[in-house]
């Protein structure tokens, strides 16, 4: 049974962190789960629907380039001076079951930038920050990689390659994918070499992700 989600994304070229997927039933079989007695399997599929919704949505919000619902946006503060606004960014990790911890660290990764950025008067942005360097010496360029794939590639969709539960834990490994449509149906899907570790602990019934970290083959 398939068990992994096509996006229609609109398709890029491939690059060389990708590689080209067998021809063979591999492409869509179903993915390996452990779970412990206790672990039921509608707490496998709660955990692999909260994996799947949040990569949906960032694979679209990517492909329609909608910065401002995947990213914090520069903004003016209260004084003119320069800021960071992560209000829509933040509502829709929560609506997608990000953990309020991991909420904290992700504001927390950001406070060097804010700093920074009060020195600059924001009607003055484009010339002082005219390029992506003056950015990086800001600790600011955090819009050069899409943060929670450590890439500037897109993706058509991901593969769940395993669920692994524990009473109130889970992790799962999910490999994104890149689709070409117009291919041999054996060249049509290249499965990135690396994979996504996804991280969720089960808070009052709720499955929510508690870290995404990228992890090579």
């Amino acid at each position: 049974m398939q068990r992994f989600i096509i996006l229609s994304f609109v398709a890029l070229s491939l690059t060389s962190c990708h590689d080209q997927a067998p021809p063979d039933s591999k492409a869509t079989s179903a993915p390996l789960t452990t779970a412990s007695p206790k672990a039921p399997a509608s707490d496998t599929a709660a955990v692999n629907q909260t994996v799947r919704a949040f990569f949906a949505w960032y694979g679209q919000a990517i492909a329609a380039d909608q910065t401002t619902e995947f990213q914090p946006r520069f903004v003016a503060d209260a004084q003119g001076r320069m800021t960071l606004d992560m209000s829509r960014y933040f509502a829709n990790l929560r609506r997608l079951h990000f953990s309020e911890a991991l909420l904290q660290q992700e504001a927390k990764s950001y406070q060097p930038c804010i700093d920074n950025l009060l020195r600059i008067p924001y009607a003055r942005r484009d010339s002082l920050l005219d390029d992506v360097s003056d950015y990086e010496d800001m600790d600011c360029a955090f819009f050069d990689s899409y943060r929670w794939t450590r890439t500037m590639d897109a993706y058509q969709g991901i593969r769940l390659e395993r669920t692994k539960l524990t009473s109130d834990s889970a992790r799962v490994w999910a490999r994104p994918f890149e689709y070409y449509p117009d291919n041999e149906p054996a060249e049509r899907y290249y499965f990135w070499e690396g994979y996504l570790n996804v991280r969720l602990t089960r808070r009052a019934g709720t499955w929510e992700i508690d870290a995404i970290q990228t992890k090579r083959l």
